[in-house]
């Protein structure tokens, strides 16, 4: 049988039906299924490959008996996506587009699937579901029914589970919160979402997005549809939002079904998620835990990971301002380093002194993008930050927003009750200039993560942390697969320092969403300098 031959069966020469044509519709059908609904789930539908065979003409069931193709139907026929309804629908049996001799047996399947319950979300270690074909001889090729599935449902080597065993994670998150939906009804919801996005609460911001998910599933319809929008949402959700009962989330939760007083209210959640409380390990890891470490480290390739530095400017990929004079292309004369004698005299720049108060997001709307330089006086105490960065720009990822596609290695570490600007080699409450305006890393690139951390970084000149900190690797920013080994890597990364401080240039000052410490700017807009008090993020 030829290959190229279309008109032929993926199984014996004859010219009755055309199985190519048949497995071409399939891919076609399934890759615009997950271009629209992007996940696939499990369903507890069977007999497909009965069906099939039963509804093929009698004549020809002997020559579609094939090794593969029923392999394909039973493991990956019965799988649906959901649609934006909550509906379910088979992504890969479509019958509108096939032709009489097969559309029987796509129709027998796709009733099965679309009636059948859905139990869990797909993922799988290959890209390809089937087998697209197996070689005859030299020339020949049987064809079998195959898709491809996208990047965000292969569970790889880079994974601590296997793809069975993080399905079966998914199926527990299902569990967790359906019960979690029981027991935390719409008002006690509210409740808390108002309490958070007022960001009356420590570290609001990184706790409004898990709330408002479970508040969202509340209004979910009854029944399967119900369900198959949890199953949906938790296909999507980001790390740490299915477990919100046994989460800081359940526990401010449950304070406030106690009805406590808000004072208590706010200073326990202020324990919980303090700096040096939040994810963070009181005792040393157990022998076992160092072994599970060691093994798990061993298997995702990442030993060379944990190797931190300072990060620099050129590691900065996301600049939100620079100055204008660092716009300007240097001269390459041997006299460039040289200022003119006359060039402080040709400054006419005038400073008011009057100081406006403002929030950092009309701040940037409305003066950033016009300023040409700007400053900050350094508080006596405040969020003096140092971006890090990986050693080894091709180790693999490990932080929540370095991503396979989209390498992103950079965070950053501020000292958990604020430090003194002399630590970072900058003098006490006075103006200094700042280099360039980055977001937070969590907000670089095409998928930002702004429910882990969303704020901006202005680098100061000459910036740079004087105490030698530690390699700064924190249980929260890790992928959530190492989080069972947190102990062992927060112990590990104690015992490391950050290298390249000589280089690090990438040191400044942190402005974050939900934190409440004012701090004194000024810009220079049109030849004039104008004072702002940022007191809080909107």
């Amino acid at each position: 049988m030829s290959e190229n031959n279309v008109s032929t069966t993926a199984h014996e020469g004859m010219c009755d039906y055309d199985f190519p044509s048949l497995a071409n519709v399939v891919k076609y059908h399934f890759d615009g299924s997950i271009k629209a609904n992007g996940w696939l789930f499990t369903t507890d539908a069977e007999g497909l490959y009965d069906a099939y065979l039963a509804n093929i003409p009698e004549g020809y069931r002997q020559q579609h008996t094939c090794h593969c193709c029923r392999s394909f139907i039973n493991r990956f026929g019965s799988l649906v996506c959901i649609n934006e309804h909550a509906g379910t629908y088979s992504p890969i049996w479509d019958s509108d587009s096939v032709s009489s001799f097969y559309k029987p047996a796509i129709e027998a399947m796709a009733k099965i699937v679309n009636k059948a319950k859905v139990t869990g979300v797909f993922l799988s270690s290959k890209e390809t579901l089937g087998t697209p074909q197996t070689a005859i001889d030299y020339v020949s090729s049987w064809y079998h029914f195959n898709v491809k599935i996208t990047n965000q449902m292969i569970h790889n080597k880079r994974n601590v589970l296997t793809s069975g065993q993080a399905m079966a994670l998914k199926r527990e998150n299902f569990k967790s919160v359906k019960k979690a939906l029981a027991e935390f009804p719409k008002a006690l919801l509210d409740s808390a979402l108002s309490l958070l996005e007022q960001e009356k609460l420590n570290r609001s911001e990184k706790f409004v997005g898990p709330v408002k998910w479970l508040r969202v599933l509340q209004d979910r319809p009854k029944g399967l549809k119900g369900d198959n929008l949890v199953w949906k949402a938790i296909a999507m959700a980001p790390e740490g939002y299915c477990h919100p009962r046994t989460s800081v989330v359940g526990s401010l939760l449950e304070d406030i079904e106690k009805r406590l007083d808000f004072d208590l209210i706010s200073a326990r959640f202020a324990t919980k998620t303090s700096g040096e409380n939040y994810q963070r390990s009181k005792t040393a890891p157990t022998e076992g835990n160092i072994r599970a470490a060691e093994s798990i480290v061993e298997k995702l390739g990442i030993a060379r990971s944990f190797v931190r530095r300072f990060a620099t400017i050129e590691d900065i990929k996301v600049v939100m301002w620079k100055p204008e004079e660092s716009k300007k292309k240097p001269s390459d004369g041997i006299f460039s380093h040289l200022t003119a004698k006359n060039a402080k005299d040709n400054d006419y720049s005038v400073m008011s002194n009057d100081t406006m108060l403002i929030t950092w997001e009309k701040f940037a709307r409305t003066v950033l993008a016009k300023a040409t330089a700007l400053q900050l006086r350094t508080p006596t105490i405040g969020h003096y930050t140092g971006l890090t960065t990986a050693v080894h720009a091709d180790a693999p990822p490990i932080l929540k927003w370095d991503l396979e596609e989209e390498r992103n290695p950079v965070s950053w570490y501020v000292y958990t009750k604020g430090s003194n600007p002399r630590i970072w080699n900058l003098p006490l409450n006075e103006w200094v200039d700042v280099n360039l305006v980055t977001p937070h890393p969590t907000l670089w690139g095409t998928k930002p993560k702004p429910h882990l951390a969303e704020g901006v970084i202005l680098i100061l000149n000459g910036a740079i942390d004087n105490e030698r900190p530690q390699a700064c690797i924190f249980p929260e920013i890790l992928k959530d697969d190492l989080h069972a080994i947190r102990k062992t890597i927060e112990a590990h990364s104690n015992s490391m320092h950050l290298s390249g401080k000589e280089m690090g240039n990438a040191c400044g000052y942190s402005i974050r969403k939900g934190a409440n410490d004012p701090v004194i700017v000024r810009a220079k807009l049109n030849n004039t300098w104008t004072q702002y008090k940022i007191d809080r993020w909107d």
